[in-house]
C-alpha cells in the first residue's frame, strides 16, 4: 500500500532502529515514485530532450522523476532538504535528500534498460540510507550504514527482506573483472591510456555506465569499477552499497571526499594498486586510505 501520511517528524541527533526503518522507508518510496515517473516515458518516441550547459542529455523524464520524487518526499519527511540533479537545491551537513532521478539519461532515452532512480539520505555530512529503484531491469538496491547492503526484485515498499551483498575476494587481475563508464567520460588522454592499460590487465573488463557497475561490485560480480566526471548525486548511494557490502571506495586520487569528481569502487584487495595506476605514481607512491595496511597484507593484484 503507497505510504500516505508523514513518517518523519523533526530529526533526532542518534538515530534509532524505527527512525533508521522509517528514512528507509521514505527513501524507498520516493525511489519508487521517481522511478515509476520516469518509467512512463521509457520508450516513447517523442520523448522530449535537450542538453544541458555542459553538453550531457536531459529530458522530460529526468524532470518528472524528480518532480515525482520531491513531492514524495514532501508529503513523508516535510521541511527535509533536498539537493536534486535537475531542481537543484543547497548542499547541506544537515539532514539532506540528495536526488539522482534518472541515472543513465543516455541509456534511457535510446531504451537501454539500465537506468535508475537514486535516492539517498545524509545525515551530519554522512551517507545513512541509499535506495536504487531500477525498473527497466525489475530489480532494486538498498543500504543502510552499519546494517548492510541488500537487493531484491522491484515490489512493494513496505516488504523488503532482500538478499544480502558481499563483495568478492578476488585479488588476481587475471580472475576479476573491471566495469568502467566509458572511454567518452575520461578527462584528458592520459586518463583515456591509464584506463585503458589498465583494463587489459583483468580477464573481463567492461564499459558499463553510470551506478551500474559500482552495484555489481557490491553484488560480488564485478570486482572494481571506476567512473569519471560524477556528482553528489551520482556517487551517494553507491558508495554506501558499496561500503556496507565489505568494500572500498575513493576517488582516483585516493580520496574518500563526497566532493569528489571520479568514483572508483572495489572489493578491497584490488583497490590501492588502482589508484596508483590511475593516477600514474606507483603502490609504493600512493599514501591513502589503509595504504600502508594494504602493503603490509594485501596480495598486488596483478
Amino acid at each position: 500500500m503507497p505510504l500516505s501520511t508523514p513518517l518523519l517528524g523533526p530529526r533526532r541527533s542518534s538515530s534509532t532502529t524505527a527512525d533508521v526503518d522509517a528514512v528507509l522507508s521514505v527513501a524507498m518510496a520516493a525511489a519508487a515514485a521517481g522511478a515509476d515517473a520516469a518509467m512512463r516515458f521509457f520508450h516513447d518516441e517523442n520523448l522530449t530532450r535537450w542538453d544541458k550547459w555542459d553538453g550531457s542529455l536531459v529530458t522530460a523524464a529526468d524532470v518528472a522523476a524528480e518532480t515525482a520524487v520531491r513531492a514524495t518526499l514532501d508529503r513523508l519527511a516535510p521541511g527535509e532538504h533536498v539537493l536534486g540533479e535537475e531542481h537543484g537545491g543547497s548542499n547541506t551537513r544537515d539532514d539532506l535528500w540528495i536526488v539522482d532521478p534518472v541515472d543513465g539519461t543516455e541509456n534511457f532515452s535510446r531504451g537501454h534498460p539500465v537506468w535508475g532512480t537514486l535516492v539517498a539520505h545524509q545525515v551530519n555530512g554522512e551517507v545513512d540510507i541509499a535506495v536504487i529503484d531500477a525498473p527497466g531491469l525489475g530489480r532494486r538496491w538498498w543500504a543502510i550504514r552499519d546494517g548492510g547492503a541488500f537487493t531484491g526484485a522491484r515490489q512493494d515498499p513496505s516488504d523488503r527482506p532482500g538478499r544480502r551483498l558481499r563483495v568478492s575476494e578476488r585479488s588476481d587481475r587475471a580472475d576479476a573483472t573491471f566495469g568502467y563508464g566509458g572511454l567518452h567520460e575520461c578527462p584528458s588522454d592520459q586518463a583515456v591510456e591509464r584506463l585503458v592499460a589498465t583494463a587489459r590487465q583483468f580477464r573481463c573488463a567492461w564499459g558499463w555506465g553510470n551506478f551500474w557497475p559500482h552495484v555489481l561490485v557490491a553484488e560480488g560480480v564485478v570486482d572494481a569499477a571506476l567512473s569519471y566526471g560524477v556528482a553528489l548525486w551520482d556517487i551517494a548511494a553507491p558508495i554506501l552499497l558499496v561500503s556496507e557490502a565489505g568494500g572500498r571506495w575513493s576517488d582516483v586520487d585516493g580520496r574518500t571526499s563526497l566532493a569528489i569528481d571520479s568514483l572508483l569502487t572495489s572489493n578491497g584487495p584490488l583497490h590501492d594498486d588502482l589508484v596508483g595506476e590511475l593516477t600514474g605514481t606507483s603502490r609504493s607512491d600512493y599514501v591513502g586510505p589503509d595504504a600502508t595496511a594494504a602493503r603490509e597484507t594485501s596480495p598486488s593484484g596483478h
